[in-house]
């Protein structure tokens, strides 16, 4: 992930379920910052 800041107005934009180019520009963004965190499994992350 480029280390670029999220714009305050795209997480207000994902806020809306139907807003479908919002929700493919932070998928694109996060996919796989999402996906690595994911694969660390629950007790990489602090969770128990």
């Amino acid at each position: 992930m480029k280390n670029e800041a999220t714009q305050p107005s795209l997480l207000v934009r994902v806020r809306d379920p139907s807003d479908e180019h919002a929700w493919r520009e932070f998928a694109e963004k996060y996919r796989g910052l999402v996906a690595g965190y994911c694969r660390r499994g629950p007790t990489a992350g602090g969770l128990r």
